[in-house]
């Protein structure tokens, strides 16, 4: 039958861009079922780069594209392939001739545009969704999760700074500059995790009237600090693992809280979980996880109270006297449970959390709707240390208890 987009009249629409990095699978094929005669292309950036850096081609027209009433020509398989070089994969079908790694280099397209025997759908076939790259071994745990994000834009260059060079406000080097302290340093190699940094035209000059937060986003030599982490594929491709303040130095060891995120949210209790690091005086800093749980779990543990108690909770805890009294027992998960799951997925022993309370009511969210981390950091500091006082009062207090879910 005719598509949607067809039917509503939508396939004027020739280009569609998607911000944010990634664009899952579903969200692609409901945008080819509006748009038909749209090319869809995704990038990856923020505002202070001139909202994009890299780019990624993720399909071309799923209909030929129809003259409009202007009478405008239809997009050629040359326009296609064109735009298919410009955002393709180095190396494939649909990449520039010349490799085009993150050095600011403009690339020559390659290959002859003015080929069109072939229709525009077969000329243009970029995967949906690349797969994982082959990260060699003692990286693969590291870096799983990841997501492409694609290829600079000509005159972009991007820099991964490995995480061991990572300082935090940039503080090293004696000479302070206009901009920042410290130098953006050489590239890591290719599978090397580290935070993505962006230099060229596309960088904003500064914060208007905040030098110190100016100083603090750049380096010396003028890359801009993204804030994400990421790597650099052999083929160029930037794939982003989040934020480097998700990264958490327990003992030593890096642990991307993200990547501890996704394997306790496997778990059958957990409906959302927020991993962040909280100190301490062996490890430096502790895997701590914030577990909002299921209806029909409870947690053997430390319970968090619910700053915005409703008149009709659905489910909230009960006493344990209620299940005596005929109710179903609820399904119990625990520290020592979650821990034993993610070991059951191949988690290393540093990356397992330490510390790890339940609550019913949803993670506490910020304006945009994502998981305020500061917030449930200091939520599990100020419980934990309370905790800590308690067992000094009083050895065992608390400890063992069980809250129990309305079921």
């Amino acid at each position: 039958g005719t598509s949607l987009g067809l039917r509503l009249g939508l396939h004027c629409v020739r280009r569609i861009l998607v911000g944010a990095g990634g664009t899952a699978l579903k969200v692609q094929d409901a945008v080819g079922r509006a748009f038909p005669s749209a090319e869809l292309i995704s990038a990856y950036g923020m505002t202070e780069a001139c909202s994009s850096m890299t780019f990624r081609y993720l399909r071309g027209p799923a209909a030929p594209a129809a003259s409009t009433a202007s009478g405008a020509a239809p997009a050629t398989a040359a326009v296609v392939m064109a735009a298919a070089r410009m955002w393709g994969s180095p190396g494939s079908a649909s990449s520039f001739g010349s490799r085009h790694v993150g050095s600011g280099s403009t690339p020559s397209p390659g290959g002859d545009l003015g080929t069109e025997d072939k229709s525009a759908a077969e000329q243009v076939t970029v995967p949906a969704s690349l797969p994982a790259p082959e990260v060699p071994g003692a990286a693969r745990t590291e870096l799983n999760g990841a997501q492409c994000v694609g290829w600079p834009a000509p005159g972009v260059q991007i820099l991964i700074r490995p995480v061991k060079d990572l300082v935090a406000g940039g503080s090293v080097g004696a000479d302070e500059g206009p901009i920042g302290r410290e130098l953006g340093g050489e590239c890591a190699p290719p599978y090397v995790l580290g935070e993505v940094l962006t230099r060229g035209p596309h960088v904003m000059l500064g914060y208007w009237g905040d030098p110190t937060a100016s100083r603090e986003a750049f380096t010396y030599d003028g890359w801009l600090r993204t804030g994400d982490l990421g790597y650099l594929a052999e083929d160029g491709a930037l794939w982003l693992m989040g934020r480097a303040k998700d990264m958490i130095k327990s003992g030593g060891e890096n642990v991307f809280a993200p990547q501890v995120e996704a394997v306790l949210s496997s778990h059958p209790a957990v409906a959302a979980v927020a991993v962040v690091g909280l100190p301490d005086e062996r490890l430096g800093e502790m895997v701590a996880a914030l577990v909002a749980l299921r209806e029909g779990w409870t947690f053997l543990g430390p319970i968090m109270p619910n700053p915005n108690p409703n008149p009709n909770p659905n489910p909230t805890p009960m006493a344990p006297a209620i299940v005596g009294a005929g109710n179903r027992a609820p399904r119990v998960t625990s520290l020592g449970d979650l821990q034993a799951h993610c070991r059951a997925q191949g988690m290393a022993g540093f990356r397992l959390p330490r510390f790890a309370v339940g609550q019913w009511q949803p993670l506490p969210t910020n304006s945009s709707g994502k998981v305020h981390k500061a917030v449930v950091r200091e939520q599990l500091a100020v419980l934990r240390s309370d905790m800590d006082a308690e067992r000094g009062r009083t050895p065992g207090t608390q400890i063992g208890c069980v809250a129990i879910s309305r079921l």
